[in-house]
């Protein structure tokens, strides 16, 4: 089965007034969902297609009527999980498309009039804040293969200038 400490992950339940924003039922690809699922269910493929699924759509928002404010919601809860994480874990987000999805999400800083635009300035933050808590030393060497091929070394090097 998945580590255990994917399969605990916390379910979010965010809202504005009036909206039910994170609420896993309206969005089946939220985090709050995908955390549901992976701690309800012991099915190692099961988790792992809908981490696939959940860092396929997570650039695109494409699960939300509101994309910046979801994105950046989502992108905090999976931080706070990924804090967490043991190394075992961290590999399998990684390997569902983790590196992909946050170096999608760093691209988009260039673009000013997305960055300004409702709550994405804090997209950047999130994904790197992500990035850093996934990325551990001792991971095998075709994860850190994939990342530098997802690009993260071209994306986060002028972050740091």
């Amino acid at each position: 089965p998945l580590p255990r400490a994917v399969r605990r992950c916390e379910r979010i339940t965010y809202a504005k007034p009036g909206a039910g924003f994170m609420d896993p039922d309206l969005f089946p690809n939220s985090w709050g969902a995908v955390s549901r699922d992976l701690s309800r269910s012991n099915d190692q493929k099961m988790g792992e297609e809908r981490l696939r699924r959940f860092f396929a759509d997570l650039p695109r928002a494409s699960w939300a009527r509101d994309g910046a404010d979801v994105t950046v919601m989502a992108l905090s809860s999976l931080w706070q999980t990924a804090k967490r994480l043991a190394r075992p874990a961290c590999e399998t987000f990684l390997e569902c498309g983790a590196g992909a999805a946050l170096c999608a999400l760093l691209r988009l800083q260039t673009d000013h009039s997305w960055l300004w635009n409702d709550q994405n300035y804090f997209v950047p933050y999130y994904s790197a804040s992500v990035l850093g808590s996934l990325v551990r030393p001792g991971l095998p060497r075709s994860v850190t293969q994939s990342l530098l091929d997802d690009g993260v070394v071209d994306v986060l090097v002028p972050m740091v200038r």
